[in-house]
């Protein structure tokens, strides 16, 4: 019960600072002018006399790159809005005025994950179906199975907002920052890395995309999003999509990742002197 306080006193204080006020704005203008680019586009491949049998292809290939767009949005979302949830409150001696009241310091970190996890949930759901129904809409396009990609996503989001949860409880801010920043490059960049080893056939390549994708498995999590979304796409036809398919069992330690995470936090956050 007393997780569930905080974690409702968490959504308040993102309510307070106006970030689902910003957010709705922002998403807004983003599927706005998302739809306004898929309109043109359509418009010039019929203006091109391309078959019409082919547009679900492209329809794919455009819902892809919009989903990929939520996806870094909302792993970068995540870290704003959790990178100074513990350690800010530290530093300026807020999180006394809760720690000091009869709740464990576990129940403190869990209900902060749960409110900014559906944050997150509400973020990356309705951005990803604001993206699907604009492809619906303009081209008839629907994914075969939406709900799967906006979870794999959410997962990814999840991965680094408990991530930030565990350095903040030792991390000062700019530092858990920087930390969260750089593994959500590398493993962006070992994607990179292994998607191109895949084209070429280098295992050298592949490998190093595997060990990224297990420091840090938001890229890993996309790729299979992808395959999902559009299974045919390759990232010679489009930047965006797969070459490989990663294993389900990505997803299992994806979720292993963020529990170990937060049991982390909690049990730091435990032997922290406030």
């Amino acid at each position: 019960m007393s997780t569930l306080i905080i974690a409702r006193f968490t959504l308040k204080e993102a309510l307070r600072k106006r970030f689902f006020l910003m957010a709705a704005i922002v998403g807004i203008v983003f599927l706005a002018l998302y739809a306004v680019g898929f309109h043109f586009a359509k418009e010039e491949w019929q203006r091109n006399g391309l078959p019409v049998s082919r547009m679900d292809v492209f329809s794919s290939q455009l819902v892809l790159a919009g989903l990929f767009l939520i996806h870094l949005l909302g792993v970068l979302v995540a870290i704003t809005v959790s990178v100074a949830t513990i350690s800010q409150e530290v530093d300026e001696g807020t999180i006394q005025l809760i720690a000091t009241k009869p709740l464990s310091r576990w129940e403190v970190v869990l209900g902060k994950w749960l409110g900014l996890a559906l944050l997150m949930a509400i973020y990356v759901f309705s951005m990803s179906w604001g993206v699907m129904a604009v492809g619906n809409y303009m081209a008839g396009f629907w994914p075969p199975q939406p709900w799967a990609p906006p979870l794999l996503m959410l997962l990814a989001a999840l991965v680094f907002l408990s991530l930030s949860l565990m350095a903040g409880t030792f991390l000062p801010t700019l530092a858990n920052a920087l930390l969260l920043l750089t593994l959500f490059g590398i493993a962006f960049f070992g994607g990179m890395v292994e998607q191109i080893g895949a084209v070429i056939n280098s295992e050298s390549m592949v490998n190093i995309g595997i060990v990224t994708g297990l420091l840090a498995p938001s890229d890993t999590l996309w790729r299979l999003a992808s395959r999902i979304i559009s299974p045919n796409n390759t990232i010679i036809s489009n930047p965006f999509a797969s070459a490989t398919e990663p294993s389900l069992w990505m997803v299992v330690y994806a979720a292993f990742y963020v529990v170990a995470a937060l049991v982390g936090a909690t049990r730091i956050f435990r032997k922290r002197d406030l």
